[in-house]
């Protein structure tokens, strides 16, 4: 029997693999296709449709959860589809020149585009220029270039770290956005970002996120994890026997950035030993690799806590959760942080939450809080115990 032979890794140093990323989203992969489908003006078989504009899907989720992922089988759905895609990683302002507005008016095309409207567009950026702001940070009049762009070519707007937009701009466009879905222009919105993203949308005051499909991400079902561990390996003709497979599992948790760390050092390990088909010895080789690359993940959430001056709120929650069974209102959570504050304790107190929530150190799961992304509290754990010269029986009993 021949040996497959060595291709490319699948996973990729950065957690590449589609299969890996998509597998056990099935639900959001759905859900987007279906409102991509909607807009389209062809059914997928030449037959012309009348697109029908779909509510905005939000993703939520703490780093490595797979948002940017969805997005990215999003922007391929559509352009197979004939969709015009925006793709927005940042608002500052609506300015011309910003993702936003640009990238509808790229979708004209440069002939079909009603260039005395730009020159029009481009007077009134120049009336509305902030006192003291450099060229450039204007407000275009989004409404009009959205009227022009959507009547031309059906749209998908794809939104991600959201958190991180102006406010006030992101209100306009969802506006904007709201008055177009009542007229059933052809537009799909997906936004994304991490736990911040319910306060940032809460501060825009836009009814239509009320009415927006959720979707909260973070470890995936056993089966759906052995699927995306599986399934690139498949793809390459290679066959992963199941005790690997199970190891493998076991040591990615479920969690999507963990899967990604756990295929590419398994593989790695199976094409140097040169196996048929992958076994336990190939994934006991892994180890290590697996390990370190785990270790940065969670020294990087680590030292973005330690840099914005997290430290004591991460122990005092990873104390809350030890004490009560590893799960609490999350009111308790917020509540017990403030009581540390001699002022405005409410408000400092639901700033950290968010931020705690962002990082993935926590997670909320309806109105309770619990451990989040796994292993991490056991890191942090370890090393309080290893800077206070404890024992890990030690360490445990005096939180407790």
């Amino acid at each position: 029997m021949s040996k497959p032979r060595r291709q490319a890794n699948p996973f990729g140093p950065d957690g590449e693999a589609e299969a890996a990323r998509l597998a056990g989203r099935d639900a959001e992969l759905a859900e987007i296709g279906f409102a991509l489908r909607s807009i389209a003006l062809s059914d997928g078989e030449g037959r012309e449709r009348k697109p029908i504009a779909r509510w905005p899907i939000r993703l939520h989720g703490p780093p490595g959860s797979g948002k940017t992922a969805l997005l990215e089988a999003a922007r391929r759905t559509a352009e197979e589809h004939g969709i015009h895609v925006v793709s927005v990683t940042s608002m500052p302002d609506l300015a011309l020149d910003g993702q936003l507005v640009s990238g509808m008016i790229a979708g004209m095309g440069m002939a079909a585009f009603p260039w005395n409207l730009f020159i029009k567009l481009a007077r009134y950026q120049k009336k509305r220029r902030r006192p003291g702001e450099g060229v450039g940070v204007y407000y275009a009049p989004l409404d009009r270039v959205m009227d022009v762009c959507l009547q031309k070519r059906p749209t998908a707007l794809l939104l991600d770290h959201v958190p991180g937009y102006d406010v006030q701009s992101l209100r306009a466009f969802l506006l904007d956005y709201d008055w177009r879905l009542l007229d059933n222009f052809p537009m799909a919105l997906l936004l994304a970002g991490t736990p911040e993203i319910w306060r940032t949308l809460n501060d825009t005051d836009v009814g239509l996120m009320d009415r927006s499909r959720i979707f909260d991400l973070a470890t995936l079902a056993p089966a759906a994890a052995r699927e995306a561990l599986n399934k690139p390996f498949e793809e390459q003709g290679v066959k992963v026997r199941d005790e690997a497979l199970e190891l493998m599992a076991s040591m990615a948790d479920g969690y999507p950035q963990f899967i990604q760390i756990v295929g590419h050092e398994v593989w790695e390990a199976w094409a140097a030993a040169g196996r048929d088909e992958v076994d336990v010895e190939d994934v006991s080789g892994a180890k290590d690799g697996i390990r370190q690359k785990r270790e940065r993940f969670y020294q990087d959430i680590c030292g973005r806590i330690k840099t914005g001056g997290l430290v004591e709120h991460a122990r005092h929650a990873m104390e809350l959760l030890d004490r009560n069974g590893g799960r609490v209102w999350k009111h308790t959570i917020v509540e017990s942080i403030a009581g540390g504050f001699a002022e405005d304790g409410d408000r400092k107190a639901v700033d950290i939450y968010y931020e705690l929530l962002d990082l993935g150190f926590i997670w909320s799961k309806d109105m309770d809080v619990e451990a989040g992304i796994p292993g991490l509290f056991d890191y942090c754990d370890r090393n309080n115990r290893r800077r206070a010269g404890l024992s890990a029986g030690e360490g445990r009993k005096e939180r407790r």
